[in-house]
């Protein structure tokens, strides 16, 4: 077994760049090897700013042999009567390497046929890899990537240098118009110059040369140096995750420093303040044993940590100006109300052909004021959903949200605050952004939350009025996540909001653009529309786990109401665990295939109608008829309730009698009166049935 270290040196890589790059790489050389056929124990990808890596650890000396068997000809034309092979069995042999006597027979689902059976050579991993590395670095991708030579490859910053090494020998790997060798390169500031690695020694020869390769252990640092230098005064570093992420793909070697700005500034909100630091210059907020801003920040830097007090004058120099520009805008901002703006956003384009943002915010009032009713809403809570509403936008034609766009929402709430609005309006035009990407938070309060929803739903509608529905991978309207957004609010919040209604409003909302369409086409805008959210939300149940049949089953049955849907779904998976489950997926998969078959022959009865009792003739159909009307007496409210489990256990109690009539009625009969009531009885059981699922889409156990 070997050790191999491949390394593509560079200049600096934009953070966001590398660890999906590092990603690629590992996944990119797992399934390379494997393809090779060389065995390997463990794939370690590392990287910083300058550099890309790849560690295999327990890789084969040599490829896995492989024996492939090729089909030849069918047995009559390769072997003549007397057993013999014919010229076509001796040139299928000898195109593949084999004598005709080593061919073998064997039966096929086509017949009887020759096989020859080829052994690929296996060959040193020395001889494979130089081909399959150069082919790692060509099929590298990021988001924005150029040619920086004449070798024509595409990169995100010019290569300068690569490293290949298999157990301490140099592999002739060429790629970028560079030959590899085995001597690295250490950090450019405090560590200039080569350094000879290997596999094993790898992150500590580039430790000892100030790097730190391993992105985790980068990031740790990060953290620990940051956290201790903001307890020094007894602060409490306030750390985003992805902030973490970011100032550690920055660095090579992180060094920690303490920075100061003006104690006036403190007197802004906390978010004027936290995001030029975070968003614009990559430094961590401090806050106090109280939980407020101290007027220090924690900047890291790659530098040398000799010149930190110059290092710091410079950061703290960059900060001041930069709050000195957001106290400006946010005290420039206060001089007029978000009431008084909101008739500026008539020159705000929300869409090229769906309007101004004065426009949006007419068609989220006429949403809020549709939801509210839905929902009976409290006079105080609708008073204070729609003032929401009405200033939902407002704060996009405010400087400071131009100045910095991911306060939308956020300013919303500050300025809503400082001129009198009552709390929960405040609270709702932040909350109305919520969730801000997977993973974050959701609203927690219902005028919040049901703005939120108002606000995607209209951008949805807005989309496919639009024809901006995303295609493969690209989203750039941010479909898919307004899609995501409503599901995941209506969940968390419990919203029994009837989405049909919803995506029916929310076309309306777009008035004369929707309306010169014509009925049919908003029908089907509509329709697209569900079915759009219909697959994220079964995209979304499937992640979590449940079987694909049963969430097809549930969705098909009727997507209406998304707390619903999944009260439904729970209590039909936790049910088809049961030993009778098959029985009755086989009885009622049966009932409602008859019906459909029915129905696309177009047989009376298919669509249903009442069941008259006098045409019920044999006992086993009148026996089912009996027991289906004491069922839907009983299984009713039990629907009505959410009561899914026990609901389904009465349904269930109908399968032997099911099973029965279908052992002793014939359904199709030749008598038409007959044939249309025993179909009626049927389907009326199919509408009963799918309230629940489809049992058609039903797959056994």
């Amino acid at each position: 077994m070997a050790d191999l270290l491949f390394e593509i040196g560079c200049e600096e890589l934009p953070a966001s760049f590398i660890q999906p790059a590092l990603e690629t790489l590992r996944h990119e050389a797992e399934r390379a090897l494997s393809d090779a056929r060389l065995r390997v124990g463990e794939v370690r990808a590392y990287g910083s700013p300058r550099r890309l890596a790849l560690v295999v650890a327990g890789l084969a000396d040599r490829q896995a042999p492989r024996v492939t068997e090729v089909r030849g000809p069918a047995a009559a034309a390769a072997f003549d009567a007397e057993g013999r092979p014919t010229r076509a069995a001796e040139g299928f042999a000898r195109s593949r390497g084999v004598t005709a006597d080593a061919l073998v027979r064997r039966q096929t689902d086509q017949g009887e046929y020759v096989f020859a059976r080829v052994e690929e050579p296996s060959v040193e991993a020395g001889q494979v890899l130089p081909e399959l590395l150069r082919g790692l670095v060509e099929r590298l991708r990021f988001p924005k990537s150029m040619r920086w030579d004449q070798s024509g490859l595409r990169f995100a910053r010019p290569i300068r240098w690569l490293v290949a090494v298999l157990d301490g020998r140099p592999l002739p790997v060429e790629a970028a118009g560079l030959r590899a060798g085995t001597a690295s390169r250490g950090h450019r500031l405090l560590a200039p110059g080569v350094v000879e690695v290997d596999a094993a020694s790898y992150l500590e020869r580039l430790r000892e040369r100030r790097v730190l390769a391993d992105p985790q252990e980068r990031r740790e640092e990060v953290r620990r140096q940051a956290e201790a230098v903001a307890a020094r005064a007894g602060g409490r570093l306030l750390a985003r995750e992805g902030l973490l992420d970011e100032v550690a793909g920055l660095v090579e070697w992180p060094s920690a420093l303490e920075g100061h700005f003006p104690e006036a500034y403190l007197e802004l909100p906390d978010p004027v303040l936290v995001t030029p630091m975070e968003a614009h210059q990559r430094y961590f907020p401090v806050a106090g044993p109280d939980g407020r801003l101290q007027n220090r920040f924690v900047a890291v830097s790659n530098g040398d940590p000799g010149e930190a007090a110059v290092i710091v004058r410079g950061h703290e120099r960059v900060l001041k100006a930069r709050l000195a520009d957001a106290a400006f805008f946010y005290r420039e901002d206060l001089e007029r109300s978000l009431e008084e703006r909101v008739a500026e956003l008539a020159g705000m384009s929300f869409h090229g052909g769906l309007g101004s943002f004065l426009e949006k915010t007419a068609r989220l009032e006429a949403l809020a004021q549709g939801l509210a009713a839905a929902l009976d809403l409290p006079e105080e809570e609708q008073a204070h959903f729609l003032r929401a509403a009405h200033l939902s936008k407002a704060d996009l034609v405010t400087h400071m949200v131009y100045e910095f766009p991911e306060l939308q929402g956020v300013m919303g709430r500050e300025y809503a605050r400082a001129q009198g609005e009552p709390e929960p309006v405040a609270v709702a035009l932040e909350e109305q952004y919520r969730p801000r990407g997977a993973g974050e938070p959701l609203p927690e309060t219902r005028p919040g939350a049901l703005l939120a929803v108002a606000d995607r739903a209209d951008s949805l509608a807005g989309a496919f009025v639009a024809g901006l529905t995303p295609t493969g991978s690209q989203d750039p309207y941010g479909v898919r996540r307004a899609a995501l957004g409503i599901l995941a609010i209506l969940e968390a919040r419990g919203l029994d909001l009837a989405l049909p209604r919803l995506v029916r409003r929310a076309l309306e909302g777009y008035g004369p653009r929707v309306e010169g369409l014509g009925l049919e086409r908003i029908d089907a805008l509509e329709a697209e529309i569900l079915d759009f959210l219909r697959q994220r939300m079964r995209g979304v149940l499937l992640e979590r786990g449940y079987r694909y049949d049963l969430v097809d089953a549930v969705l098909s049955a009727r997507f209406e109401q998304v707390p619903e849907v999944l009260a439904r779904l729970e209590a039909f998976q936790r049910w088809a665990g049961g030993e009778s489950f098959d029985a009755v997926r086989t009885a009622f998969g049966r009932v409602a295939n008859l019906v459909a078959q029915a129905r696309s022959k177009g047989k009376a009865g298919a669509v249903p109608g009442e069941v008259v009792p006098e045409l019920l003739q044999d006992p086993a159909e009148r026996e089912l008829a009996r027991a289906f009307g004491e069922t839907r007496r009983e299984v009713t409210p039990l629907l009505a309730a959410r009561s899914y489990g026990p609901a389904l256990e009465a349904m269930a109690s109908l399968r032997p009698l099911v099973d029965r009539f279908f052992d002793e009625v014939l359904v199709m009969a030749p008598e038409p009166e007959l044939q249309a009531n025993r179909l009626n009885l049927l389907g009326q059981m199919t509408a009963f049935f799918d309230q629940v699922c489809d049992w058609r889409r039903v797959v056994e156990a």
